[in-house]
């Protein structure tokens, strides 16, 4: 067996007599995994991630429409635009409208192509009249109507959101992976015990089938702390649906684990272990 940079309390035969919630331990205390299976990384780094290039870029759309509202509040003009034509598109989120209008600014012609609100829509037909106002320093930018901030409320909403709930988690999951990165390769090998364990059936009513039932086992354990020599307990669980055949034939047992099976935990201090 090759193991992996720890510290351990344990030789190798107590490892082999051992119980493992977590099989695929084996695999890491035997050098073929780089961090334990139940490493603390639920919040993925990658996703978080995600998350907050979605934000960068819902704030940079806050930004354009904050910059389109000061630009119209502050020298517009209101003018009589000509309608050009109107048009819709429909999608899986419904119908988004169009109106095509063009306008004169000291003897140039600009054209927009805006969405609009449906019942701007209906109401613009051939002939009638536009007002619009544009941005007196910058011509391109024009709106029907007069400007009003809903945009900007509704983008910076958006981008307030997406960017706590993304470096929310960007945080917590580097957090998590350093944790992990720190159990996996400095922590200590320690002995302990089981108290309790306890199962826990998920069942499809609809269906026979063993694949449609998911088995939770959840373990209750203590082991003493290296560092204070105290006590310490905590529960570990595991979606353990391999065991559903053991499960039928020990019949209502409470559980998989007796108290006192031996058990190996993973330290780092107090409050940062798991069990393997």
């Amino acid at each position: 067996m090759v193991m992996p940079r720890l510290r351990t309390a344990v030789d190798k035969s107590y490892l082999s007599v051992a119980l493992y919630l977590h099989p695929d331990n084996k695999l890491f205390l035997r050098g073929k995994r780089d961090q334990v299976a139940n490493a603390p990384g639920s919040a993925s780094q990658r996703f978080s991630f995600v998350l907050v290039m979605i934000g960068l870029l819902i704030f940079a759309m806050a930004i354009y429409h904050g910059v389109r509202y000061w630009q119209l509040s502050n020298d517009g003009v209101t003018v009589r635009a000509t309608f050009i034509e109107s048009d819709w598109d429909q999608d899986a989120d419904g119908s988004t409208y169009f109106i095509t209008y063009a306008y004169s600014v000291d003897g140039e012609l600009y054209e927009q192509h805006e969405n609009v609100p449906k019942n701007i829509y209906d109401d613009t037909v051939a002939g009638a009249p536009i007002v619009i106002t544009y941005s007196r320093s910058d011509p391109n930018t024009a709106i029907i109507g007069q400007p009003v901030p809903f945009a900007l409320f509704i983008w910076g909403g958006f981008a307030l959101i997406f960017n706590l709930v993304g470096w929310g988690l960007y945080v917590t999951a580097r957090s998590q992976n350093a944790l992990a990165r720190r159990l996996s390769d400095g922590g200590i090998l320690l002995p302990g015990e089981v108290e309790r364990a306890s199962v826990k059936i998920v069942d499809d009513e609809d269906s026979d089938s063993e694949y449609d039932k998911q088995l939770t086992l959840a373990v209750d354990y203590r082991f003493t702390s290296p560092m204070t020599k105290k006590a310490i307990t905590a529960r570990g669980s595991a979606d353990r649906s391999d065991l559903l055949a053991v499960r039928n034939e020990l019949g209502m047992e409470p559980g998989f684990y007796a108290p006192g099976d031996p058990i190996v935990v993973l330290y780092a201090d107090d409050k940062h272990h798991v069990i393997l």
